[in-house]
């Protein structure tokens, strides 16, 4: 679902280039920065400051909104050789495994140089498309983000851990949040509906519904809240976590025949949508 951009830091400290990329980079679709090298923000601030003082703050603000407000620079595991400039890494790593676009003002090996705006054919990212609901597609769309997210909540009015149209599909999703290294740090926040007629758990049975996913599917994560929700606007369902967030249309059950339209959220509405169902941070 997300899409890796190797981005020349030394083209992003240009004042007019940052401001392009902060447009196009954003939480709310599939672009993502890769943090490569790591101080990838850094390095773009050691670039502005020999351009001069006002780049440099211009450079600061930015880099702080794309950080903490859009969310849109993240590691993808790539090994950096301190040996070899930006360029020389990148077309090594792009070798062993293509980034979706390198943006340079240059070619990097036999890759050609890419403009930064909207309308480049490599930089169309949608951020709502259809997906025929068959297991292979939603663990395409469900297993990237859960094996960097911290955070991961699960909104579902119809979802029961023992429905078998959820279960395997879901079973792999927890299998995947158990066997991370990290699992006793994550926060997983499940919600289904109470107030369903096949619902499994009646109202006030949420104690049950979370003894039920801690033996069953996510023993190893301490943080966990599972709620059993009486709205009766419980309609869409979505998946929020701290790497990227959307609603799919007609749930997270498989079934082959049905095609689901699913649209990323903006970091404020994959909080807001948080809040109305769960407590805490």
């Amino acid at each position: 679902m997300l899409q890796e951009y190797a981005v020349d830091p030394e083209l992003a400290a240009i004042p007019a280039n940052l401001r392009a990329i902060s447009l196009l980079f954003n939480y709310s679709n599939p672009r993502r920065i890769s943090n490569f090298p790591l101080t990838w923000a850094r390095s773009v601030m050691e670039h502005a400051k020999s351009i001069g003082q006002m780049e440099e703050k211009h450079a600061e603000i930015l880099l702080k909104h794309m950080q903490q407000e859009s969310l849109c620079i993240r590691s993808f595991g790539r090994a950096y050789n301190q040996a070899l400039d930006w360029k020389g890494n990148t077309a090594n790593q792009h070798s062993n495994k293509p980034f979706h676009a390198i943006l340079c003002d240059s070619g990097v090996g036999d890759v050609p140089s890419l403009e930064i705006h909207a309308a480049n054919p490599r930089l169309d990212a949608p951020y709502t498309w259809p997906l025929t609901k068959t297991y292979a597609n939603l663990t395409s769309l469900l297993l990237p983000l859960l094996k960097e997210a911290n955070y991961v909540c699960i909104i579902d009015p119809y979802y029961s851990p023992f429905n078998n149209a959820y279960k395997r599909l879901f079973s792999d999703c927890f299998e995947v949040l158990n066997n991370r290294s990290d699992a006793a740090n994550i926060t997983a926040n499940i919600c289904t509906s109470s107030n369903r007629p096949m619902a499994v758990y009646g109202a006030g049975e949420q104690r049950k519904l979370k003894q039920d996913f801690i033996s069953h599917y996510i023993p190893n994560i301490c943080r966990i809240q599972v709620v059993g929700s009486l709205r009766e606007d419980m309609h869409a369902r979505y998946l929020i976590t701290d790497v990227a967030s959307f609603v799919i249309d007609h749930g997270f059950d498989v079934k082959d025949n049905i095609t689901a339209n699913v649209t990323m959220l903006s970091a404020s509405d994959a909080n807001n949508i948080k809040r109305q169902y769960f407590s805490g941070p």
